[in-house]
């Protein structure tokens, strides 16, 4: 790696990990992109997955007392096997079907933001927790930014951003 792709990539998580740290989550979809542009999607995963692991430890580590344990703990019950299934995956596929996934999720991403209704009726019932967080587990592992999909879901329970 040059020393310029190794400022770009600094400098891109720097600013990613401001704009997460200001919207609460984010950063590891902006930053994707410049990481498999640099080092090509196979690494990119693995590498923007591994620095999430921190950023989501230490937004744990800051809001613990905030956290609605009941809805984590079945979103985690889901999200350790589908986070395995994920990574199984993963390793077998080829690059260039990762980085299409990437593309796809990517424009996906976005039109699912625009689509996104303000008014949706709250959720009462936690079980969603389990299959959303297998879902967010196995896409994770494979596009390496899904859970703010999850977002909307734990908003409609009525918690907040913690």
């Amino acid at each position: 790696m040059t020393p310029l792709e190794l400022s770009l990539l600094l400098s891109g998580a720097f600013v990613a990990g401001v704009i997460s740290a200001v919207a609460g989550f984010g950063g590891g979809i902006l930053y994707l992109p410049l990481v498999v542009a640099l080092v090509g999607p196979r690494e990119a995963v693995p590498l923007v997955t591994f620095g999430l692991m921190f950023s989501n430890i230490t937004r744990v580590s800051l809001h613990w007392k905030s956290i609605v344990w009941p809805l984590a703990a079945r979103y985690i019950i889901g999200a350790i096997p589908g986070a395995a299934m994920g990574a199984i995956v993963f390793v077998k596929l080829p690059a260039d079907w990762i980085t299409k996934g990437i593309g796809a999720f990517l424009i996906a991403s976005v039109v699912f933001l625009l689509v996104q209704k303000e008014d949706r009726p709250p959720l009462t019932r936690g079980a969603i927790f389990y299959p959303l967080g297998a879902m967010v587990g196995f896409f994770s592992n494979m596009l390496g930014v899904v859970g703010p999909m999850a977002v909307p879901f734990f908003l409609a329970t009525g918690i907040r951003k913690q």
